[in-house]
């Protein structure tokens, strides 16, 4: 639907990407569109060098200064909405 050529920035995005390879229905569709995953920018530096270089969007060409990390500062936003949750519940 998008297109060929994309991307995904998981956590483990270097171990799913040898999932994704050895799945029988979904692999030859990713082969074929060129997917491929990143890890987040802050996750990433805790992998290894060879990870990092394959995986990491600091060394990946068309990631520009993207971090992956959007969500985690929406969670920090949103901690200060949490008293008045708690209250909620």
């Amino acid at each position: 639907m998008l297109g060929n050529d994309q991307a995904t920035g998981y956590d483990i995005g270097c171990s799913f990407t040898s999932t994704v390879a050895t799945s029988k229905l979904v692999g030859p569709k990713a082969e074929q569109a060129a997917y491929r995953f990143s890890v987040n920018s802050f996750h990433g530096y805790a992998h290894s060098r060879v990870c990092q270089l394959d995986h990491h969007p600091l060394y990946l060409k068309g990631w520009g200064i993207e971090d992956l990390e959007g969500l985690e500062c929406v969670f920090l936003a949103s901690n200060a909405v949490t008293p008045t949750i708690c209250y909620a519940t």
